[in-house]
């Protein structure tokens, strides 16, 4: 299969997450963590806060590397999106090809002519990283693998992954003559989030531990050993060949925060577990959502033209939520911005400005001001009146 052709038009939708997940500067083999950071024993790391692309720990972040099994991230990206757009269903039954039952690797044993539903060939995808499961998927979305593999690469582009190249659904090595899978760990994060924001009902199959299929008569162990282990574990997916060494995209979720952390290029499944496991827990520790105001909090006053009253209370708008690293709260402060030429007349609820929290002089957080109360317009006596007593104070 030939390579891929370069970058296509990115998905807007996406822009802001994939702009805070991409590097500000070439990367450099060297952890970024602010502050002290974790240690890791695998070559490639990343740890990023999900909601806002906030990268709390890099290294060699975009160093190329075959992803193996990660890859399917991807493969359950495009499940989920048929899902969820109606081109199939959880509860259609998908015939086994001939094609699907020869896939070696991790499986699910399936045999040519076996019927299994679409929900039993996720979550052997999603748990057990069944490859011939993908297979059957791929064929049974697209009507081929190679056709699959090219919607792979082009949903890639339309995210922003420029470095990746998918050939096969599953991440198993390449045979003579073909091409590996190839990506970096910055780019594996862009797909996994993806997937977990627009998709978040995967989880439900990633962060299962232990299921079966063919009415228990065949056992599903999740192949990543942090579910169950750690807290808030509830996905992604494990990677291994000769070739990649050991791989994970791990999440985790506590309270309201989820961290996604890669590791790839480990010794040992033991290694990718302890190294995840350590980068979640500098997650955790190190940020949290600061509550500055809560929805309906009296802010300030600020001027209003032409109303009856010349002031009108400023209220938050919505709960004022700010992601910091621990600690830094300490060191905020607050601005309010009024819009510009307000007048009356304000209905309660109306918009009237903006509150901005600054650190070190760089806006982290803003959200809008609302009116109190409503402010009615004055008449030409309040106008005439006011006007007077302007002369009259500056006479």
């Amino acid at each position: 299969m030939p390579m891929r052709p370069g970058a296509a038009v990115r998905l807007a939708a996406l822009f802001l997450v994939t702009a805070l997940i991409l590097p500000a500067a070439a990367a450099g083999a060297e952890p970024r963590a602010g502050r002290s950071g974790p240690e890791i024993t695998a070559p490639i790391g990343l740890l990023v806060e999900a909601s806002s692309g906030r990268v709390l720990f890099e290294k060699n972040a975009d160093e190329l590397h075959p992803p193996a099994s990660i890859a399917k991230i991807m493969t359950m990206l495009l499940i989920m999106e048929a899902i969820d757009s109606g081109e199939i269903s959880l509860d259609d039954k998908v015939v086994v090809s001939a094609q699907a039952s020869k896939i070696g690797g991790s499986q699910a044993y399936l045999a040519e002519g076996e019927e299994m539903t679409v929900r039993d060939l996720l979550k052997a995808i999603a748990i057990h990283s069944a490859n011939d499961a993908c297979v059957a998927l791929a064929e049974y979305i697209t009507g081929d693998v190679e056709a699959f593999v090219d919607r792979m690469n082009d949903r890639a582009r339309e995210l922003g992954m420029d470095h990746t190249d998918f050939y096969t659904p599953h991440g198993l090595p390449p045979g003579p003559g073909q091409e590996p899978d190839m990506t970096t760990a910055r780019e594996v994060v862009i797909m996994s989030v993806a997937l977990i924001q627009k998709h978040p009902k995967i989880l439900e199959f990633t962060g299962t531990a232990h299921d079966s299929l063919r009415d228990g008569k065949f056992r599903l162990d999740n192949t990543n050993k942090l579910v169950g282990r750690v807290a808030g574990v509830d996905g992604l997916k494990t990677g291994f060949t000769n070739t990649a060494g050991f791989g994970l995209a791990a999440t985790a979720k506590r309270k309201d925060l989820r961290m996604v952390s890669v590791v790839m290029g480990a010794k040992s499944n033991r290694d990718r577990a302890s190294d995840s496991a350590r980068l979640l827990s500098y997650g955790f520790s190190h940020l949290r959502h600061y509550t500055a105001a809560k929805q309906g909090l009296d802010i300030e006053e600020i001027g209003v033209s032409r109303g009856r009253t010349e002031r009108v209370m400023a209220q938050a708008g919505t709960d004022f939520k700010i992601l910091l690293p621990r600690g830094d709260e300490r060191q905020l402060v607050f601005e309010v911005k009024p819009l510009e030429d307000l007048r009356a007349p304000l209905k309660a609820g109306q918009e009237v400005g903006t509150y901005v929290a600054l650190l070190n002089g760089e806006v982290v957080g803003k959200i809008p001001l609302v009116a109190r109360d409503p402010v009615e317009k004055a008449n030409i006596v309040i106008l005439f009146f006011r006007l007077l007593l302007a002369l009259l104070h500056f006479s």
